[in-house]
Protein backbone atom coordinates (compact mmCIF):
# COMPACT_ATOMS: atom_id res chain seq x y z
CA UNK A 1 0.00 0.00 0.00
CA UNK A 2 2.77 2.29 0.90
CA UNK A 3 4.89 1.74 -2.61
CA UNK A 4 1.35 2.43 -4.26
CA UNK A 5 1.14 5.37 -2.32
CA UNK A 6 4.68 6.79 -3.13
CA UNK A 7 4.26 5.40 -6.92
CA UNK A 8 1.22 7.60 -7.09
CA UNK A 9 2.67 10.65 -5.35
CA UNK A 10 5.78 9.97 -7.91
CA UNK A 11 3.38 10.27 -11.16
CA UNK A 12 1.48 13.16 -9.76
CA UNK A 13 4.77 14.80 -9.14
CA UNK A 14 6.28 14.49 -12.94
CA UNK A 15 2.93 15.12 -14.22
CA UNK A 16 2.77 18.43 -12.06
CA UNK A 17 6.03 19.25 -14.05
CA UNK A 18 4.95 18.55 -17.29
CA UNK A 19 1.93 20.35 -17.25
CA UNK A 20 3.46 23.67 -15.46
CA UNK A 21 6.53 23.15 -18.26
CA UNK A 22 8.65 22.91 -15.69
CA UNK A 23 10.31 20.05 -17.82
CA UNK A 24 14.38 20.64 -18.81
CA UNK A 25 15.56 21.44 -22.24
CA UNK A 26 16.63 17.72 -23.00
CA UNK A 27 13.15 16.21 -21.40
CA UNK A 28 11.48 18.81 -24.23
CA UNK A 29 14.06 17.67 -26.54
CA UNK A 30 13.34 14.19 -25.95
CA UNK A 31 9.56 14.02 -25.78
CA UNK A 32 8.58 13.57 -29.25
CA UNK A 33 5.83 11.65 -28.42
CA UNK A 34 2.32 12.43 -26.92
CA UNK A 35 4.07 12.63 -22.91
CA UNK A 36 7.45 12.82 -21.85
CA UNK A 37 9.39 9.73 -21.09
CA UNK A 38 9.70 10.41 -16.90
CA UNK A 39 5.89 10.48 -16.85
CA UNK A 40 5.31 7.07 -18.85
CA UNK A 41 7.88 5.49 -16.58
CA UNK A 42 6.06 7.48 -13.58
CA UNK A 43 2.55 6.50 -14.46
CA UNK A 44 3.55 2.83 -15.16
CA UNK A 45 5.43 2.43 -12.24
CA UNK A 46 1.94 3.88 -10.47
CA UNK A 47 -0.14 0.86 -12.57
CA UNK A 48 1.86 -1.76 -11.86
CA UNK A 49 2.09 -1.06 -7.87
CA UNK A 50 -1.90 -0.82 -8.39
CA UNK A 51 -2.43 -3.72 -10.39
CA UNK A 52 -0.32 -5.57 -7.34
CA UNK A 53 -2.22 -3.67 -4.90
CA UNK A 54 -5.84 -4.91 -5.87
CA UNK A 55 -4.36 -8.55 -6.88
CA UNK A 56 -2.35 -9.19 -3.63
CA UNK A 57 -4.36 -7.29 -1.45
CA UNK A 58 -7.68 -5.93 -2.01
CA UNK A 59 -9.38 -8.58 -3.57
CA UNK A 60 -8.41 -11.14 -1.46
CA UNK A 61 -9.67 -8.77 1.04
CA UNK A 62 -12.95 -8.30 0.02
CA UNK A 63 -13.40 -11.65 -0.58
CA UNK A 64 -12.43 -12.85 3.27
CA UNK A 65 -14.47 -10.19 4.35
CA UNK A 66 -17.39 -11.93 2.60
CA UNK A 67 -17.09 -15.22 4.22
CA UNK A 68 -15.13 -14.42 7.60
CA UNK A 69 -16.05 -10.69 8.31
CA UNK A 70 -13.99 -10.08 11.72
CA UNK A 71 -10.51 -11.71 10.56
CA UNK A 72 -10.30 -8.93 7.52
CA UNK A 73 -11.13 -5.96 10.12
CA UNK A 74 -7.23 -5.13 10.88
CA UNK A 75 -6.70 -5.34 7.62
CA UNK A 76 -9.49 -3.15 6.63
CA UNK A 77 -8.46 -0.70 9.24
CA UNK A 78 -5.16 -0.54 7.57
CA UNK A 79 -5.83 0.02 4.10
CA UNK A 80 -8.05 3.19 5.44
CA UNK A 81 -5.40 4.45 7.62
CA UNK A 82 -3.08 4.63 4.90
CA UNK A 83 -5.24 6.37 2.56
CA UNK A 84 -4.44 6.09 -0.99
CA UNK A 85 -5.97 8.87 -3.30
CA UNK A 86 -5.42 6.46 -5.92
CA UNK A 87 -7.25 5.20 -9.27
CA UNK A 88 -9.94 2.86 -8.12
CA UNK A 89 -8.89 3.02 -4.21
CA UNK A 90 -11.81 5.53 -3.36
CA UNK A 91 -14.16 2.39 -5.00
CA UNK A 92 -12.66 -0.07 -2.84
CA UNK A 93 -12.77 2.30 0.49
CA UNK A 94 -16.63 2.68 -0.38
CA UNK A 95 -17.19 -0.96 -0.39
CA UNK A 96 -15.26 -1.66 2.47
CA UNK A 97 -16.86 1.06 4.64
CA UNK A 98 -19.90 -0.21 3.42
CA UNK A 99 -19.57 -3.64 5.03
CA UNK A 100 -17.71 -2.45 8.08
CA UNK A 101 -20.69 -1.72 9.60
CA UNK A 102 -22.27 -5.02 9.76
CA UNK A 103 -18.81 -6.57 11.40
CA UNK A 104 -18.84 -7.49 15.13
CA UNK A 105 -15.72 -4.94 15.66
CA UNK A 106 -13.37 -4.99 19.12
CA UNK A 107 -13.44 -1.60 20.74
CA UNK A 108 -9.76 -1.34 19.75
CA UNK A 109 -10.65 -1.57 16.23
CA UNK A 110 -13.53 0.82 16.85
CA UNK A 111 -11.45 3.21 18.15
CA UNK A 112 -8.85 3.05 15.56
CA UNK A 113 -11.88 3.86 12.81
CA UNK A 114 -12.64 6.68 15.32
CA UNK A 115 -9.32 8.12 15.00
CA UNK A 116 -9.17 7.93 11.45
CA UNK A 117 -12.35 9.52 10.75
CA UNK A 118 -11.20 12.17 12.51
CA UNK A 119 -8.10 12.45 10.45
CA UNK A 120 -10.42 12.02 7.07
CA UNK A 121 -12.39 15.05 8.51
CA UNK A 122 -9.12 17.50 9.56
CA UNK A 123 -7.70 16.67 5.84
CA UNK A 124 -7.91 19.28 3.53
CA UNK A 125 -9.87 17.54 0.59
CA UNK A 126 -12.59 15.86 -0.16
CA UNK A 127 -12.40 12.40 -0.86
CA UNK A 128 -15.62 10.20 -2.65
CA UNK A 129 -15.85 7.70 0.53
CA UNK A 130 -16.36 10.63 2.90
CA UNK A 131 -20.14 9.83 3.14
CA UNK A 132 -19.56 6.24 4.24
CA UNK A 133 -17.53 7.40 6.90
CA UNK A 134 -20.19 9.29 7.77
CA UNK A 135 -22.58 6.60 7.82
CA UNK A 136 -20.51 3.89 9.84
CA UNK A 137 -19.86 6.63 12.55
CA UNK A 138 -23.76 6.42 13.12
CA UNK A 139 -23.21 3.04 14.52
CA UNK A 140 -20.16 3.42 15.88
CA UNK A 141 -19.65 7.04 17.49
CA UNK A 142 -20.18 7.62 20.81
CA UNK A 143 -19.54 10.96 22.70
CA UNK A 144 -16.05 11.71 22.99
CA UNK A 145 -16.08 11.65 19.30
CA UNK A 146 -18.77 13.66 19.01
CA UNK A 147 -17.03 15.96 21.12
CA UNK A 148 -14.13 16.13 18.98
CA UNK A 149 -16.34 16.93 16.08
CA UNK A 150 -17.72 19.47 17.66
CA UNK A 151 -14.40 21.27 18.28
CA UNK A 152 -13.29 20.82 15.05
CA UNK A 153 -16.61 21.86 13.18
CA UNK A 154 -15.86 25.38 15.01
CA UNK A 155 -12.48 24.93 13.29
CA UNK A 156 -10.93 28.28 10.84
CA UNK A 157 -9.78 25.35 8.70
CA UNK A 158 -12.89 25.43 6.23
CA UNK A 159 -12.56 21.66 5.12
CA UNK A 160 -12.21 20.68 8.34
CA UNK A 161 -15.38 22.91 9.63
CA UNK A 162 -17.67 21.89 6.38
CA UNK A 163 -16.47 18.14 7.06
CA UNK A 164 -16.95 17.81 10.95
CA UNK A 165 -20.64 19.40 10.63
CA UNK A 166 -21.31 16.97 7.97
CA UNK A 167 -20.15 14.31 9.65
CA UNK A 168 -22.03 15.09 12.95
CA UNK A 169 -25.23 16.23 11.10
CA UNK A 170 -24.97 12.55 10.29
CA UNK A 171 -25.09 11.28 13.46
CA UNK A 172 -27.43 13.00 15.11
CA UNK A 173 -29.87 12.48 12.59
CA UNK A 174 -29.67 8.88 13.17
CA UNK A 175 -28.65 9.14 16.71
CA UNK A 176 -30.53 11.05 19.03
CA UNK A 177 -29.34 9.92 22.15
CA UNK A 178 -25.81 11.21 21.30
CA UNK A 179 -27.28 14.68 20.18
CA UNK A 180 -28.81 15.31 24.18
CA UNK A 181 -32.15 15.33 22.01
CA UNK A 182 -34.67 12.39 22.31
Amino acid sequence: MRELHKAHRDFKSEWQRWRNGELTRKEKKESNAYEPASVSAARKSMLTALDRLFVSQIYPLETELRSNPSSAADKIIEFLRVDIPAFRCGYAKEFLLSKLKTVELTEEQKQSLREIALEVCEANHFRREFRRWCRLMIVLADKALTEKLIKLAESPNRYAERKASWMLETIFRHRPDLSGKK
